[in-house]
């Protein structure tokens, strides 16, 4: 999955589902403290994940997908 940042540091998450699913989206920053996390419903394809972080300075974060069993993380920057 992809992580993208815009302007005001709105966090958007690309993810694709194979199916119709329930997922956890953490975002912490690189030293473990958790600034969001939220549950999604995914449908099955592409979907776009939207949260609104007041709390983003600049830096490294973050943003891991879990689902069932399955953990999946990624780093992305905010400026």
């Amino acid at each position: 999955f992809k992580v993208l940042t815009d302007i005001n540091n709105n966090i958007k998450a690309s993810v694709f589902s194979l199916t119709n699913a329930q997922v956890k989206l953490l975002i912490t920053d690189v030293s473990g403290r958790k600034i969001s996390d939220k549950t999604h419903f995914l449908s099955k394809g592409q979907n776009m994940l939207e949260v609104s972080s007041t709390e983003l300075t600049a830096g490294i974060y973050v943003a891991t997908v879990q689902s069932g069993g399955e953990t999946v993380s990624t780093k992305f920057l905010a400026r």
